[in-house]
């Protein structure tokens, strides 16, 4: 739904109305301070702004598409750094070095890396 929404504005406020037509208790997670959690939060939605441990951000607070070189974190300690960047201060330093304010409820790790695991678990110690 994160790429959809994306590319689609005003599917990104059509989506969480369609689901909450089936179940308000459901969560919908979304991107970190996207048009589709702020849709989904206008509708009185349970939100979740998700972050990415692993990828780099936009000065809009977009992910850097995957066809750019730059827009996976593979150093282990930046990815940290950026996490606790996100979850303690509420933004990111963009590509373009600025700093976008976000909100963090849920941090994605891709689980195909290859230290996936090792990663997370060392994450969890850096809080």
């Amino acid at each position: 739904m994160f790429s959809f929404a994306k590319g689609f504005p005003t599917s990104a406020a059509a989506a969480p109305a369609e689901n909450s037509l089936l179940r308000l208790d459901l969560l919908l997670y979304g991107l970190a301070s996207s048009k589709l959690t702020a849709a989904g939060e206008k509708l009185g939605l349970l939100t979740v702004h998700e972050v990415f441990a692993d990828r780099t951000y936009q000065a809009d607070g977009t992910l850097t598409t995957r066809t750019m070189p730059n827009a996976l974190i593979t150093d282990e300690s930046k990815a940290i750094t950026q996490i606790i960047e996100m979850v303690k201060e509420g933004t990111v330093t963009s590509v373009q070095q600025t700093k976008v304010a976000l909100q963090a409820h849920s941090i994605c790790v891709h689980g195909d890396g290859a230290h996936a695991v090792q990663f997370a678990k060392h994450a969890r110690q850096e809080f």
